[in-house]
């Protein structure tokens, strides 16, 4: 029964803490198994390279024109041959949270982390109750060992996104874990161009509104197209997909002057396709 007493611990800690002084404080998550000193992370060494001019990119569908190397971690971002490369978290493309994750770190969480970040560790004791142990928990703090609540959708899994660009085009190439067929999944990518002035929707059935972003393109086997969201302008754009072997890529080339401003922020989203032009609506 200690996971139970576990639980009931980081409760009275959430409680507890913020109303001790700080000596107190430290004192006290000094001597917690929980709540002592995080372990330092590693860290990466960068060594300066050879330059190595870009090639020219060709959207058919065969990426061997994309030759930067990423890093092979999840989460990071590096320049390699004229790309931006980020990569992604493997395996985690659960959708969205139904709100109690979101819930349980800002009310369970919220007051120990501003005292000790280190109290992160007791999300690992929420995750192991319901799913390794069995044991019953109150419905809001309810865990999974993922996060998202949509199921496993290996399709929209993102491996990679790399991103080059010549005088007249923006070149997008999105790779993912698993592709069967073109119709399997779908990428839409959001632009920040220039300042927005207020939050409006994106299209593609995406469920999102952003304040930010101004420009909004789809990928996908069917009506790839761009968007500009403060006049609602639509433009076709060329687009290749490769589902054979390990490939699983979108490719793109976005005209430049779709995106002209003083700066340019892009986010993307993968989802599965609905075949007609959108995300599927689960």
């Amino acid at each position: 029964m200690r996971s139970p007493r576990l639980m009931h611990l980081v409760v009275a800690l959430a409680v507890l803490l913020p109303a001790l002084p700080a000596g107190a404080q430290t004192q006290l998550l000094e001597q917690l198994p929980v709540t002592h000193a995080q372990t330092p992370r590693g860290v990466g060494i960068v060594t300066p390279a050879a330059p190595v001019a870009p090639t020219a990119k060709v959207v058919d569908g065969d990426i061997s024109d994309w030759t930067g190397t990423g890093a092979g971690y999840g989460g990071t971002v590096v320049h390699s041959h004229g790309e931006l490369i980020y990569t992604d978290h493997l395996f985690d493309s659960y959708g969205a949270d139904d709100g109690r994750d979101a819930r349980r770190y800002r009310e369970l969480y919220g007051p120990l982390r501003s005292v000790a970040p280190e109290t992160y560790r007791a999300e690992g004791i929420f995750q192991a109750l319901a799913g390794e142990l069995g044991l019953p928990v109150p419905h809001d703090y309810q865990a999974e060992e993922h996060y998202g609540n949509q199921g496993f959708q290996p399709a929209a899994d993102l491996l990679e996104l790399r991103v080059a660009a010549d005088a007249d085009n923006l070149y997008v190439l999105a790779r993912t874990t698993t592709m069967t067929d073109p119709d399997d999944a779908a990428v839409v990518l959001l632009a920040d161009t220039r300042p927005s002035p207020g939050e409006r929707g994106v299209p593609f059935s995406t469920g999102l509104t952003t304040s930010e972003g101004d420009v909004a393109v789809f990928l996908g086997s069917h009506e790839p197209r761009l968007v500009d969201l403060e006049t609602g302008a639509t433009s076709p754009i060329s687009v290749a997909i490769e589902p054979d072997g390990y490939t699983n890529s979108f490719e793109a080339a976005i005209p430049r002057a779709s995106l002209a401003g003083s700066h340019l922020r892009l986010a993307a989203a993968t989802g599965l396709h609905d075949g007609v032009g959108a995300f599927a609506i689960r």
